[in-house]
């Protein structure tokens, strides 16, 4: 029996839950191991069972160590788990329902019927999926590591006159070569990085320019994040400004992070250093996130989360001042918290304005 699964029973018997059923998304994969795209696992507090097609038989007997592989879906499935609950007399079942479609939750109810109460445990699935176990932590690790790489790679070869779209397109091909996966990637350029979530486009890269990448990959199902903002050439004096308010923005936030610190405490920080300088107003999302298996998980470190900060929780720090029309700034590392602090993922990514000459 996994951790993941022990987790689980024991948030369950602390809110009187008799079973839970996860369909898909990043939640069945946590708690079951199974990577591929159909299959409905069943936990109860004695019994794991993982549901699945002709398709998915073998996998799931490898992937899936604890559970009982029945080949089941469909309608017989939902007759399985009718007659089991029955049988086993389960009253509240967790579900997942941001992983669930409105077809499955209404088959879901046509079978089961009165009997059977379904509550949604997406909170408590993600309350669990928080703290990483010494196997995440050291893939996230390596997913950091390699996302760098092909950043750097990338970096390398880019050339002034190159189209955002382009550049965008050399990373995930350096990505490939580490025999990774893109999970996103973002370039924007001169005005357009006033845009936190801008889709690259045609623009091409000329000198004067700031650039913000950011850039994740995933590695055996877990993503990475980091954001860089580089200048091509000399840039405006309100751009180098900015990027040193938001560098020590960023620095001084993420120093603070570690066990019992409040998550809306380190936006604080950020945040009064970037109002004080006078971009308050241009710094309109929060401090970061967690993440994992989804790109982005609990706690967010947002002004208004009271959460603490626990032993291996991965967080982002990432500031930015997006300015219409002039351009923006925003940096971003990915840490890890520990026991006495944190450790910094993505450090070795470097930060400097100006990160090689054009």
């Amino acid at each position: 029996m996994t951790d993941a699964v022990v987790n689980l029973r024991t948030k369950m018997s602390e809110n009187g839950i008799d079973a839970v059923i996860l369909t898909g998304g990043a939640n069945r994969r946590y708690f079951s191991g199974f990577t591929g795209s159909s299959g409905t696992a069943l936990i109860t507090h004695d019994e794991c069972i993982f549901m699945t097609d002709s398709r998915y038989t073998i996998q799931s007997r490898q992937q899936c160590l604890g559970f009982e592989v029945k080949e089941l879906y469909g309608r017989a499935m939902l007759d399985f788990m009718n007659d089991y609950c029955v049988r086993n007399s389960i009253k509240h079942i967790w579900i997942d329902e941001e992983s669930l479609t409105y077809a499955q939750y209404e088959s879901f109810f046509r079978a089961f019927g009165v009997a059977v109460d379904f509550q949604d445990g997406a909170r408590y699935f993600a309350q669990i999926r928080m703290i990483k176990s010494a196997e995440e932590a050291e893939i996230m690790k390596t997913a950091a590591k390699m996302a760098g790489e092909a950043f750097m790679a990338t970096v390398r070869e880019m050339k002034v006159g190159m189209s955002e779209l382009q550049v965008a397109e050399l990373f995930e091909k350096h990505v490939l070569d580490l025999d990774a996966k893109t999970s996103f990637i973002i370039v924007a350029s001169g005005e357009n990085a006033a845009l936190p979530h801008h889709e690259g486009n045609e623009r091409k890269i000329g000198y004067g320019d700031i650039v913000t990448v950011d850039f994740g990959i995933i590695y055996k199902g877990y993503n990475s994040d980091c954001t860089r903002t580089f200048a091509v050439g000399d840039i405006p004096d309100e751009l180098k400004h900015i990027y040193n308010i938001v560098k020590k923005a960023q620095h001084d936030a993420a120093c603070q992070v570690g066990p019992g610190k409040c998550c809306g405490d380190l936006d604080k920080i950020a945040r009064d250093i970037i109002s004080e300088a006078g971009y308050g107003e241009y710094f309109g999302h929060s401090l970061g996130h967690s993440l994992g298996l989804d790109i982005h998980e609990m706690p967010s470190l947002s002004k208004n989360n009271s959460a603490l900060l626990q032993p291996g929780m991965f967080v982002t720090v990432e500031p930015g001042i997006y300015i219409e029309g002039l351009g923006g700034v925003r940096i971003e590392d990915t840490l890890m918290v520990t026991e006495n602090g944190f450790v910094n993922i993505t450090e070795d990514v470097p930060k400097s304005l100006y990160i090689r000459e054009f």
